[in-house]
């Protein structure tokens, strides 16, 4: 959402970023940088940051799939570990 603000004779534009937009961004970015133990207080931060917004769980399906479909291609054996 972007707003526009007068000062004196002139116009600025001033765009504001929704958390909405940011949260995602922020755990996409950082996630796979902790330890395991570490996530659910990155995750517990990032709900103290952004109060209200909940973030849908992720699907994955059509992205699994297809590694399904890529791995039987290339004669590779899929493991949990590995399309986690």
């Amino acid at each position: 959402m972007c707003l526009k603000f007068r000062s004196g004779n002139s116009f600025s534009l001033r765009c504001l970023i929704p958390s909405y937009f940011v949260r995602p961004c922020l755990k996409d970015v950082n996630l796979a940088k902790f330890l395991a133990p570490d996530i659910p207080l990155f995750s517990n931060i990032l709900s103290d940051l952004f109060p209200g917004v909940e973030l849908p769980e992720p699907d994955y399906d059509h992205m699994r799939k297809s590694l399904l479909q890529e791995c039987t291609k290339a004669n590779l054996q899929p493991t949990p570990v590995g399309l986690a």
